[in-house]
Order: C-alpha cells, then sequence, then structure tokens
C-alpha cells in the first residue's frame, strides 16, 4: 500500500495482477487502510508515521502491563538500502520492556512496532525535519511522563537505541565514529590523542544539560556569524571547545538512557576478528577451500564472486558480507573451527 503509483504498474506485471483493477482502487484501498491504522506523513514529507502515542496505547491495551510498574520504551533508528541502486530509507520502531517480561518476548519482532519510514539517508536536516513530530512527543515525556490509557494511568521512560551513524547526528556531534576524527565518542570525551591509553582509569562522561548548553551557544554563534555559510563556526567550535559537537541533540533523553546498539557491536567486533583470521589464509587454495566448507556447514552465505574482474580474496569476501545476529552468534559458537584449520595449516 505504500508502493509509489508510478511503480505500480511494474508490481501488477511482476504479480499478474491484472484482474485487481487500477490504480483508482488501490488508491482508495490505500487511503483507507492509512485512515483505519492513523499513517499520516512525516512532517519533512517524504515517508508515512503512525503517531508514537496511538502505538503506545495499542501496546498497553493488547499486553496490559502493571500500571504500577514503569514503563521502558525503545525507541531505535536505523538506515538501509531500499534497491540496488543504493536508494536509501530509515526505519524508525518503538517497543515496550517491562521487567517481568521474558528476554525473548522481548528480543522478538512481536516487540518491534513500525514507528516511521522515510525515503533518505541520516542527516541531520532529514533528521530535524522527519523527526519533528516524535521529537516532541519524546521531549513531553520528560516533563510529563505519564499516558492514560483506558483511565488507567502509565508511567513512561525512553530509552534510545541506534549505531554511532545515526547516534551522532541526532545527538549533534559530527562523525566521531570515523579513524580521522579527533573526538571519538557520543558519551564520552576521548579523542584521538589518548584513545589507547589504558594507564587512563575514566574518562570524562558528556552529559544532557551539557549537551544542551553547548547546542544553544552553537546555535547562537550560527546566527551571529558574519561569514557566508554559518557552518563554518559550528565547526570551529565543535573542533575546540564543543568538544565533537555541531547541534543540540534533537531529544532531550539523557544518556544514561541512550543505550549503545548491541548487535552492531557484535557484527562490528565480530567481523573484525574473522575477518583478520581469514587474512591468515594467505589466501592458500587448499585451506581457502577448507574455510568455505566450514561456512557451508554452519549455513553461512558469503558473497559470490562475481564472472567479471579478478577473483576476491576470501578475506575480502568476509569483510563485505553483511552477517545477521543468527550467523553471528553461530560464528562465535563455532569459532574453534576456523582457529583450528588456521593452525594445523600453519603446522
Amino acid at each position: 500500500l505504500l508502493i509509489p503509483d508510478r511503480e505500480w504498474s511494474y508490481v501488477v506485471n511482476m504479480f499478474n495482477l491484472e484482474d485487481y483493477g487500477g490504480i483508482t482502487q488501490i488508491k482508495k484501498l490505500r487511503m483507507k487502510q492509512n485512515k483505519a491504522l492513523n499513517i499520516v506523513n512525516t512532517p519533512g514529507g517524504n515517508g508515512s508515521q503512525i503517531p508514537m502515542k496511538d502505538i503506545l496505547t495499542f501496546i498497553i491495551k493488547k499486553r496490559k502491563p502493571d500500571p504500577t510498574k514503569k514503563l521502558k520504551v525503545k525507541i531505535c533508528f536505523d538506515g538501509g538500502n531500499m534497491t540496488n541502486n543504493r536508494i536509501t530509507e530509515e526505519l524508525g520502531t518503538l517497543g515496550l520492556l517491562t521487567d517481568d517480561t521474558p528476554l525473548s518476548e522481548l528480543k522478538s519482532p512481536k516487540n518491534t512496532h513500525l514507528l516511521l519510514l522515510y525515503i533518505g539517508g541520516e542527516t541531520r536536516q532529514e533528521f530535524e525535519e522527519e523527526l519533528a513530530d516524535c521529537r516532541d512527543f519524546i521531549n513531553s515525556l520528560e516533563t510529563n511522563p505519564f499516558l492514560y490509557v483506558d483511565g488507567t494511568r502509565y508511567e513512561l521512560e525512553p530509552f534510545l537505541v541506534c549505531d554511532m551513524k545515526a547516534l551522532a547526528k541526532i545527538q549533534g556531534f559530527y562523525t566521531v565514529y570515523k579513524p580521522n576524527s579527533f573526538w571519538k565518542c557520543c558519551w564520552c570525551e576521548v579523542c584521538t590523542e589518548n584513545i589507547a591509553d589504558f594507564s587512563i582509569p575514566a574518562w570524562t562522561m558528556r552529559n544532557l544539560e551539557q549537551l544542551l548548553a553547548t547546542g544553544r551557544k552553537l546555535d547562537e554563534l550560527a546566527q551571529n556569524s558574519k561569514s557566508k555559510n554559518p557552518e563554518t563556526a559550528r565547526s570551529r567550535y565543535a573542533a575546540a571547545e564543543g568538544k565533537g559537537q555541531l547541534y543540540p541533540p534533537i531529544f532531550k533523553i539523557p544518556l544514561t538512557r541512550t543505550v549503545p546498539c548491541m548487535l552492531h557491536l557484535l557484527s562490528a567486533i565480530v567481523k573484525h576478528l574473522l575477518t583478520k583470521l581469514m587474512g591468515e589464509t594467505n589466501n592458500a587454495s587448499r585451506l581457502t577451500k577448507e574455510m568455505e566448507k566450514v561456512f557451508t556447514e554452519l549455513e553461512i552465505k558469503l558473497p559470490k564472486q562475481k564472472k567479471e574482474g579478478p577473483p576476491k580474496r576470501l578475506q575480502e569476501r568476509v569483510q563485505s558480507a553483511r552477517f545477521g545476529r543468527p550467523e553471528l552468534i553461530n560464528i562465535l559458537r563455532n569459532h574453534r573451527k576456523f582457529t583450528k584449520l588456521v593452525r594445523d595449516y600453519r603446522a
């Protein structure tokens, strides 16, 4: 129902839907479903969303949680490619967490509710425009955390979970995750000069009040700047006093409730170690084949060799692979199968 009109003819031909009527009927059905689910445009106009209050009301009515206990609201944003020609989309989801909910249910797709979807990337401007309604509702919870459902009052506590790319933009930082960035973190003030200094017992942690104050200062500098490009003033301040911060945070969620995405951490660590291990094969034909057999045995697919151009080394194929959570855990559980092959080959 969210397929653009200009693409509908392609869908009709692909799935042989000629008998289902023309585009007029599809538009009517789309409008009917949008009205029933209260699907509206995102403020920036590039996507669709369901108001956060409506989703929370629906979940609470369905699950009937204990109103005497605080309900944790998990809010996530992540981007991805929609098509082979790299048209990007941003997805927002929402989940309700309680202390007595089983872990299996918390991680289940059934506890993940679609909040919004827009066509575009993860730029600061797009986040400010498309997430404006989410921002207003989330920030209102910091001053009035209560939601009434069928006359019962529930207290909500929002948590934010993103990868570093999305989080840096939402929190107002420059690309702290890139190797050439001086400031390296959205949570603390670690920088390039001392990121690997393990003699330092603790880092100076950032906090929401500090980020909001710095954000106001940055907005002031940009407004009063006489430069042709006001963003230059932000960049200069971010490099020194701002400690990597360019804008005020979009959401007023404390950093103690801004949680690192464990899936992205798991993916980055496992892929890094596995890629390093594949480099130990030195592209030896026999060892490479044995490694590929292990991947096949574990039902883990690697990118296929392309017919055009030189064949890719096993290390390059692993590096470009996109592993899901089940594959990553499978690799961790069976890591000795990979390391044993390297040891035996060296011997």
